[in-house]
């Protein structure tokens, strides 16, 4: 699986987006790319918070080039054989954390969904503390940003991995079918009321439901 990974250099708000399984050395999608860097932009734009330059490592330029007019930024790319030092550190945390939590769970097999939702549950739960070396030391970058209070009994209530049961309503009702499903959890919706993201275990498939039972 391949991500698009971001850091600014003022309030160090995270930011991945995911670009589809890229086997190595094959280049990247240029859709992909470009509608993972625009979901970033976009969640930066949508707060009054406008990017005018991004930092990106060599590979980029022949893409991220076709953007510099059409979307009014500027790009400074490194040197070949270089990288960008912060994202850098930041990829490392992140594969550090990923590989805790991966080898913690009781499970032999992961699927694909669940090592996507993994990586961006790492990343979404950093932005809930202070960054170290950010313009503040009490608020949470996900804060300074959206301005919203985040709720840790809707976040953290659920370990990722659990399995719970998820309820919901089959139609028609008068029927005799189970009323749960056999689920593993995955992450909250990011969503006003407290939903959750969940694995199917019958089917594999993404599942969204209100109310979920560990």
């Amino acid at each position: 699986q391949s991500f698009l990974h971001s850091v600014d250099r003022t309030i160090k708000l995270r930011g991945l987006s995911h670009l589809g399984t890229r086997k190595k050395g094959q280049n990247y999608d240029k859709v992909m790319l470009f509608a993972g860097l625009d979901k970033i932009l976009r969640h930066y734009n949508k707060h009054d918070i406008f990017v005018s330059l991004i930092h990106a490592d060599n590979e980029f330029r022949s893409l991220f080039n076709m953007l510099a007019d059409d979307w009014d930024i500027s790009f400074n790319y490194c040197l070949p054989g270089e990288h960008v030092p912060d994202i850098e550190r930041y990829n490392r945390l992140l594969q550090e954390r990923f590989r805790v939590t991966l080898y913690c769970l009781p499970y032999k097999v992961i699927p694909r969904l669940m090592i996507v939702k993994l990586a961006l549950r790492i990343t979404r739960i950093a932005n809930f503390f202070p960054a170290k070396g950010g313009i503040s030391q009490h608020y949470p970058t996900a804060t300074i940003v959206s301005g919203k209070q985040i709720d840790f009994n809707k976040e953290l209530v659920y370990s990722f991995g659990d399995y719970v049961q998820a309820y919901y309503e089959s139609r028609p009702k008068n029927n005799n079918l189970p009323r749960t499903k056999d689920c593993i959890y995955l992450q909250s919706t990011d969503t006003l009321q407290r939903g959750h993201e969940l694995m199917d275990l019958s089917t594999g498939e993404l599942i969204r439901c209100t109310r979920v039972d560990k």
